[in-house]
């Protein structure tokens, strides 16, 4: 990649770019995540081509970029309008009102944002010096790949029976059941990286830190605008910090989990077939 040789101007460019977006955002611009999520996704995948990230990806193993990317447009959909919204409604969109509002979410915001949060996840971990080192052992058979899969089926049954009918399980019931479906899911899938990575409890700091990090890049300017709304979930306190929702720290550590799940099982795993 020519521009990797100066890293550091382009890295800087696109910088400038995300802090406009974050900029218009408190100035008033209700559209601004799209802008920000691709300068931010770039201005990091820059500076992390170098360890193969989701830039490097993209310009050198395509194919695999692209299942990466559709698989995230998929999971976004599923997680934001059919969990997020129709089962649990913990949050919505006040200004989204056409086709082309929603498939820039799904087809564009969701992916990118989920390639930015790699990138995010790769640049802390350069500051921590700690390389992605597989370890690549059998799981198949691991009680814990049991327990993750019977709770994974449990959650499309929790789906399906509220799009099946819902007259029969109350709203409230549903959301109570799906946050404590994905809290048993994020125990289970945290503790299976152990069978992942090398350093698997540096792993999880790594997370940790992305999800605190992702809270102030991604939350904060959004309070000036809502171009997302969010509604406290039942059990969580309704507690909230310069305007953020103290439950977020569970939903952004989920969804940083769920980044690199699918980033080790798609791209680096298969690269080591």
């Amino acid at each position: 990649m020519r521009i990797y040789k100066y890293k550091d101007l382009f890295s800087l460019l696109a910088t400038l770019g995300w802090l406009s977006f974050v900029y218009s955002a408190f100035k008033g611009f209700h559209f601004w995540y799209l802008g920000f999520i691709f300068f931010f996704w770039l201005s990091l995948g820059i500076l992390n081509y170098r360890h193969e990230s989701t830039l490097w990806l993209m310009e050198n193993r395509w194919s695999r970029f692209a299942k990466y990317y559709f698989t995230l447009a998929v999971l976004g959909f599923l997680a934001d309008y059919i969990i997020g919204q129709a089962l649990t409604g913990v949050w919505s969109y006040p200004f989204y009102n056409s086709i082309s509002d929603w498939l820039r979410l799904y087809l564009l915001i969701y992916p990118i944002g989920g390639l930015s949060t790699i990138e995010l996840i790769y640049f802390l971990a350069s500051i921590f010096r700690e390389k992605v080192v597989l370890i690549h052992e059998d799981v198949k058979n691991l009680l814990v790949t049991k327990l993750e899969f019977s709770t994974d089926i449990l959650l499309i049954l929790a789906i399906i029976t509220y799009l099946i009918s819902k007259t029969i399980i109350p709203l409230s019931h549903i959301q109570s059941i799906i946050i404590v479906l994905f809290s048993v899911w994020i125990i289970l899938t945290t503790f299976k990286l152990k069978y992942y990575l090398k350093h698997w409890t540096h792993w999880i700091a790594i997370i940790g830190a992305s999800a605190i990090l992702s809270i102030f890049v991604h939350e904060i300017p959004n309070t000036a605008v809502h171009e997302w709304k969010y509604y406290p979930p039942h059990l969580f306190p309704d507690y909230s910090i310069l305007g953020i929702q103290l439950w977020l720290i569970w939903g952004w550590y989920l969804l940083v989990l769920v980044m690199l799940k699918y980033w080790i099982q798609i791209v680096l795993l298969k690269g080591r077939k």
